[in-house]
């Protein structure tokens, strides 16, 4: 790719193919989701050996987390660390 604009216009292409849509947004999510854990870990100051004993894990856990290709997020882990950083968990459907 030369340029963003030419990236771009391929992703919009290849996003009208059903099945690449459906895996580009799956993978946009647990991008998503390992970035925000990651940014408000760092933003709060804490290392990920510190948000593990906080929620009673092991470091290797949290590192496996803020993974991009970490798959199993659960309700109840993303709310154990929301609390364990003071912060708010928001879940939303578009």
């Amino acid at each position: 790719m030369k340029n963003k604009s030419e990236f771009q216009k391929l992703l919009k292409k290849e996003l009208k193919n059903p099945e690449f849509a459906k895996a580009f947004t799956e993978e946009s999510e647990k991008l998503d989701i390992a970035l925000k854990i990651q940014k408000l870990r760092v933003r709060k100051g804490i290392t990920q050996e510190e948000l593990a004993k906080r929620i009673g894990t092991s470091q290797s856990v949290i590192s496996r987390i803020e993974n991009a290709n970490y798959k199993n997020h659960t309700l109840s882990m993303l709310i154990k660390i929301a609390k364990a950083m003071d912060a708010h968990l928001t879940v939303d459907f578009e």
